[in-house]
């Protein structure tokens, strides 16, 4: 079993309220001199289990505590800064029910606010956390966490994880935009595939792709933090839950928009693979390399649904291709690549879909496997790399520029193939 830890280091001016959703101690909530309180919330990969709770920092050191639901085990840990590292942070975590847990947490990018790492219990269960001192964030992730709650464990056979992202290897520093408090983003990792599928190779950069485009969400396009909905290895489930299905295009994301007000921003990091009818698959976490048919995500169905939103602006990022090969081998199982005739789905009018490459080509990583290669640059790109004509803001067409040197010319550079990024605007293919 694997588990997501989500962690927000929260500055509050006022004293924690009795009535907080949060299972905060009475320790978490005193105002001491010198220090801060935060707030932690988590899940377990199968959401069988969710935990809140909070604690407080010194920016030296720290204390917290949180109670697991259900049962009400509660955990207790403390932290410290390492030397010589002012971009890390060592965590203790100590449970009721036996468990332990020693692991370290980074700042993604250098930036103060975003923490994130992964760990593994003393009994062998690996997970992962992340943290963020915006207000207000973690009622939206515990909402979410208690949403999901209760689904199927991964098959306890397969053992395998996905390897921590490593470091980003750049530091885009993006112009804090003025919040926007009715836009939505969506926002998509799914890296780790083998824990509930052998067949199925991890895509090792897509936690630090979405962390990075979750910065890009909040301090660019000016989304509040709560109106962020980033899920790591999203199940097939999941994303029908946020989404809509066939039946129904009504889902998550269609209830937090605000019609005729809200602006949304879909990125989604993964596999996506073909099938036989030549339908292009975005491929869940949980997903069957042997049915991707029947267990994947209709790319068409996520443009159609999407094009139902009561909004006039979504912009679609993949960074995925739909070959069916991916750097670390093919999606398909234990199969030799056959390149279908991948059918690309119209796009709705209100719709506006960047994509890492052509339906055929593969989406490379960078050499260091940090990042996504089209990710890292589209990040480079929206920091104002791209803004050739200086007026603060990038375009299409500075964006298209922009990629075409940097995404082209560093896949072919480095693993001389071709690589070049889709940008299509709504009523076009």
């Amino acid at each position: 079993m694997r588990l997501i830890l989500a962690m927000a280091v929260t500055a509050v001016l006022a004293g924690c309220e009795s009535g907080s959703s949060f299972g905060v101690g009475e320790a978490m909530q005193m105002q001491l001199a010198g220090s801060w309180p935060f707030e932690v919330v988590g899940h377990s990969a199968d959401y069988a289990q969710v935990w809140s709770g909070g604690g407080t920092s010194t920016g030296s050191g720290s204390r917290f505590d949180m109670t697991i639901e259900p049962g009400g085990a509660t955990c207790q840990g403390s932290g410290s800064g390492i030397a010589g590292d002012s971009n890390a942070w060592r965590n203790h975590l100590r449970c009721a029910d036996g468990r332990a847990a020693d692991f370290i947490i980074r700042r993604p990018f250098g930036l103060a606010k975003v923490w994130a790492g992964d760990g593994r219990f003393s009994d062998g269960t690996a997970f992962s956390w992340e943290e963020s001192s915006a207000v207000g964030a973690l009622e939206a992730r515990l909402a979410q966490f208690r949403l999901a709650q209760g689904r199927p464990a991964a098959p306890p056979a397969v053992v395998a994880s996905a390897r921590p992202p490593r470091p980003a290897t750049t530091s885009p520093e993006f112009r804090q935009a003025p919040e926007r408090t009715d836009d939505v983003a969506v926002i998509i990792g799914n890296g780790g595939y083998a824990k509930f599928n052998r067949d199925i190779p991890d895509v090792k950069p897509a936690h630090a792709d979405a962390e990075g485009i979750r910065l890009y969400a909040t301090r660019a396009l000016g989304v509040r933090d709560g109106n962020v909905l980033l899920i790591k290895d999203a199940t097939a489930a999941q994303m029908v839950e946020v989404f809509g299905s066939e039946r129904d295009h009504r889902g998550t994301l269609f209830t937090w928009v605000k019609p005729g007000r809200s602006r949304v921003f879909v990125y989604y990091s993964g596999h996506g693979a073909p099938v036989a009818d030549g339908r292009a698959m975005l491929v869940p976490a949980d997903a069957s390399a042997a049915r991707i048919a029947l267990s994947g995500y209709s790319l068409d169905l996520l443009y159609r649904n999407l094009g139902k939103l009561p909004v006039d602006s979504v912009t679609v990022v993949l960074e995925a291709c739909f070959s069916g090969v991916s750097p670390a081998g093919s999606v398909l199982g234990k199969a030799s690549p056959v390149f279908l005739d991948v059918k690309a789905p119209p796009v709705p009018a209100n719709l506006t879909v960047i994509a890492a490459g052509a339906a055929n080509q593969i989406a490379s990583w960078e050499p260091d496997d940090s990042h996504g290669l089209f990710t890292r640059h589209f990040l480079d790109a929206m920091s104002g790399k791209a803004d050739f004509d200086k007026d603060g803001k990038v375009g299409l067409d500075e964006l298209d520029r922009y990629l075409k040197d940097t995404l082209s010319y560093f896949a072919g550079r480095h693993y001389g193939r071709d690589q070049e990024a889709q940008i299509i605007k709504g009523g076009g293919r």
